[in-house]
């Protein structure tokens, strides 16, 4: 009696387990951060200063839906306004970014008397495609202070960019819809109909066998200046390192300038870092000609440091989508890791 029991009770279970889901046994290949601290090295105290924290949903495929950086605030302090915020939302269709919109949330006054007022500057981002490639490109962004002293300052402006294509080439018609101004770009895609560069911000783009980015760069150039800016991508889609260096031959200013940011990774299970450490050094400097002669400044090195709190199983890493539009990967804001100068493609 007790053997059947058993082998019923064995049977029970085998078909239970036959019922969930493999990935409740096995640990996913891959994870994304979904929670994190930002640090600043404050060298005169000698310590980490956390700065601020963040959070992050993804969809199971990969995909970023939303992420949201918070500014810190130590609870052993009384604030006179809340902690400022960034919100991003990615929507998706297909593996192709359609909607991107961020609000940026910052606020002012408090003190006495003095009533609390936000300022909130929000950038959408629709596009629109045919097949894999862009065909409608429509930016809106809108200013809002609440204190009756900016209300100048409030403001909604957008911009409508409609492409064409010839092959791998695509013409993009821009209309400023504020003052009806006009321009173009000029932009080429890959074999893959991944963005590969604008002739316009002279830029280029690489990228991994799995569509992640690779490598971004910026050459700029006039007559009074030039520089570049580089930004590596490792193989699980992660920054690894950025460097820019701009030359000036103005009237009022000459000189070189350049930065370096070099990362190490902590990593945690799945792919995913644990621990981030960023260096970053700028040596030279700009100055003016008609001034006194200037002696070369001491590099300045700063650190930063991002500790990943929480993380998600998702089937791959994905630092951008199949076009080529970058997302957010946990890591990289608060420190303002981009090629400089931005160029919106």
């Amino acid at each position: 009696m007790k053997r059947t029991r058993r082998i019923a009770f064995l049977l029970v279970t085998v078909l239970v387990m036959s019922l969930m889901p493999i990935s409740a046994f096995a640990k996913s290949k891959y994870q994304v951060p979904t929670a994190g601290e930002y640090y600043t090295w404050d060298s005169e105290a000698n310590k980490w200063e956390k700065t601020a924290t963040f959070t992050a949903t993804y969809k199971s495929d990969g995909s970023i839906t939303s992420y949201t950086q918070t500014d810190y605030q130590d609870p052993q302090f009384t604030y006179s306004t809340p902690p400022n915020t960034t919100v991003t939302n990615y929507t998706w269709k297909k593996g192709l970014l359609t909607k991107k919109k961020e609000i940026e949330t910052s606020y002012s006054g408090g003190w006495g008397t003095y009533p609390v007022y936000s300022n909130v500057l929000t950038s959408t981002t629709n596009y629109k495609y045919k097949g894999k490639l862009p065909k409608k490109v429509t930016v809106t962004t809108q200013s809002v202070h609440t204190d009756p002293r900016n209300a100048y300052r409030n403001n909604t402006t957008s911009s409508v960019t409609n492409f064409s294509w010839k092959g791998k080439v695509g013409t993009g018609k821009i209309l400023n819809k504020n003052t009806g101004d006009k321009g173009y770009s000029l932009i080429e895609v890959t074999k893959k109909n991944q963005l590969k560069g604008s002739y316009n911000s002279n830029s280029s783009k690489e990228y991994a066998k799995n569509g992640n980015l690779k490598k971004e760069t910026i050459k700029f150039s006039g007559s009074q200046y030039k520089g570049s800016a580089t930004t590596k991508y490792n193989k699980y889609g992660y920054v690894s390192s950025c460097n820019s260096t701009q030359t000036y031959s103005m009237p009022t200013r000459v000189g070189t300038q350049s930065s370096s940011i070099v990362i190490s990774y902590t990593m945690g299970a799945g792919k995913c870092p644990s621990e981030i450490l960023y260096t970053v050094t700028s040596t030279g400097n700009t100055y003016d000609p008609t001034d006194p002669p200037t002696t070369p400044s001491t590099p300045s090195v700063s650190q930063y440091r991002v500790v990943i709190t929480a993380t998600k199983p998702v089937k791959k890493i994905m630092n951008c989508d199949k076009y080529g539009h970058s997302v957010w990967l946990g890591i990289n804001s608060e420190i303002g890791l981009t090629v400089s100068p931005y160029v919106y493609d």
